[in-house]
């Protein structure tokens, strides 16, 4: 219960249904035939270690900040635009400009293991 003067404020913790406090299902997945580019850059293969339809993180090693814009390329399918929201070592975690559809989102989940 949240005290009075706390009366309009969301409650802390995790978000409704979710134990871990994410919004959407996270695959936890290695999909090592995926592509990241930068802003004019080229695109490089890239190691993603999970995926939701809101997001993704990968293997980075080469230095992104905050805020930055990358494309993923999945196998198949057209590039998802995304902006870095965290970085640690060679790790990047980026939120999508636009969700990915629950039935692509599902087809990449089931695909077997790399």
């Amino acid at each position: 219960m949240q005290d009075r003067k706390d009366a309009g404020r969301p409650a802390q913790g995790p978000a409704p249904g979710r134990a871990d406090g994410r919004a959407d299902e996270r695959a936890y997945l290695r999909i090592r035939h995926a592509r990241l580019r930068q802003l004019g850059g080229q695109s490089i293969v890239a190691d993603i270690r999970d995926l939701s339809r809101t997001g993704f993180r990968a293997e980075w090693p080469h230095g992104k900040n905050v805020g930055d814009r990358v494309w993923l390329t999945l196998p198949t399918l057209a590039p998802l635009a995304a902006h870095v929201v965290w970085t640690t070592g060679f790790e990047i975690g980026c939120k999508f400009e636009t969700p990915m559809h629950p039935a692509i989102f599902e087809r990449i989940r089931l695909l077997p293991a790399d």
